[in-house]
């Protein structure tokens, strides 16, 4: 009960290029025959029942529990907005991607599911400007079902590629023709502002597993996709919830330090990982966050510190500009921190970046510069007997690896 029949491979560099699946068009995927309307409000209640036993929750990184999401919107004024949130915002996840490229309809199934549960006006698809690929299959996905009799009305919106972007208030703000940036909301369980319209946002992954329940019954929400990171390439598998890291990467050996959910996670030991199940309510109860689904075993020859640094000065890059402790705050770590794995700091320096470090959670609009120290902090602890030769200025890796995707251009407005 799978989405995918093959592990998807892309490069390490962006999305263009990728080996695994066929493309699976409206003629091929109308067979499954996945009923995206209900005849009655008890059977969507009856859907919604469904989804709350099934335990999905968004696969965008937050996990926020699905039925409960749409229930909100289904509170609020007629005439809303259901969004398709394609703008993968981490450099190391490929899993938006692939569906786009290789399960479009599956997607769309899931907003039209969506929609009709919120009495939904508007159906959005949002997507960064430089997903090629992603954009025209999704354009062509419109055209198989136009071509069949069966046309959408559908809106793709797209905008710059910033990690900021996906994020669930900017999001709302660039549905509704507002600058593109992370809004503090004082009512979470309604981020549109109450008394309006609902804008009901789901990740990519999340839209196609509500449409996989609908067809399959609850055992289709205990999936997840996975990247998992390697030197030249990222690699899209599905893992079942209760299949382990060690059985997805069966053949990492040793215990080497290993990316643990993406950018805005933590760095932990293999050991402490692989027997962990590959599910968002297991790792909750330890304390750990699935997130983005990133996993990347770093590599002999790549520097922990460096690699970190490389992280930090392209997290701060994409700050909104709006809130100090992200636009100056992460912006000055960055750079002390790459003066730091560059073996060019100070001790007054290195303890004014600790400080700082230690001041920045918690104060800014959004969860961006909490995430961007989160890292920082488990490298810090993770790799203390590296942070202490870089302070003696040594290092053990003259010409570190270029292990983790950071874009080239590290965008600064």
């Amino acid at each position: 009960m799978k989405i995918f029949s093959q592990d998807i491979v892309f490069g390490s560099a962006n999305h263009e290029l990728s080996l695994g699946e066929t493309r699976e068009n409206f003629s091929t995927h109308s067979k499954l025959n996945i009923v995206t309307t209900f005849g009655s409000n008890a059977q969507a209640e009856e859907f919604l029942t469904l989804l709350e036993t099934s335990g999905l929750t968004g696969h965008g990184g937050a996990h926020f529990p699905v039925a409960r999401k749409i229930r909100s919107a289904m509170q609020s004024p007629a005439g809303g907005t259901v969004v398709a949130n394609a703008a993968e915002g981490e450099p190391g996840s490929a899993k938006d991607a692939a569906l786009w490229q290789f399960r479009p309809h599956l997607v769309i199934d899931g907003l039209l599911i969506v929609a009709q549960l919120i009495q939904a006006k508007r159906l959005v698809i949002w997507i960064h400007n430089d997903e090629r690929a992603s954009h025209r299959s999704i354009v062509e996905a419109i055209k198989e079902r136009e071509l069949a009799g069966s046309p959408i009305h559908v809106e793709i919106l797209t905008m710059p590629p910033r990690y900021i972007s996906g994020e669930n208030s900017s999001v709302i703000a660039g549905v509704r023709g507002e600058a593109i940036a992370p809004r503090y909301r004082l009512d979470k369980a309604r981020p549109w502002g109450l008394g309006n319209p609902s804008i009901l946002s789901h990740n990519s992954e999340t839209l196609a597993r509500i449409a996989m329940v609908r067809k399959y019954g609850v055992e289709a929400a205990r999936s997840h996709l996975l990247t998992l990171l390697g030197l030249d390439r990222r690699t899209v598998t599905e893992a079942a919830s209760s299949d382990t890291y060690g059985q997805v990467l069966s053949k990492t050996s040793g215990n080497p330090p290993t990316l643990f959910g993406g950018y805005g996670a933590t760095w932990m030991p293999w050991d402490s990982i692989k027997n962990l199940q590959c599910d968002p309510a297991t790792l909750r109860a330890t304390g750990l966050s699935f997130g983005a689904g990133i996993i990347g075993v770093l590599p002999v020859g790549s520097c922990p510190i460096v690699e970190t640094g490389r992280v930090l000065t392209w997290m701060a890059g994409q700050s909104a500009r709006q809130c100090g402790p992200c636009f100056r705050g992460l912006a000055d770590i960055a750079q002390r921190w790459n003066d730091f794995a560059t073996k060019a700091i100070s001790a007054d320096d290195y303890h004014t970046m600790l400080i700082r470090i230690g001041l920045i959670p918690g104060r800014g609009g959004c969860a961006h510069p909490d995430g961007t120290i989160r890292l920082a902090r488990s490298a810090l602890t993770l790799f203390s007997d590296e942070v202490e030769k870089h302070l003696e200025g040594k290092c053990e890796y003259e010409h570190s690896l270029d292990f983790l995707p950071v874009p080239l251009e590290v965008a600064t407005s």
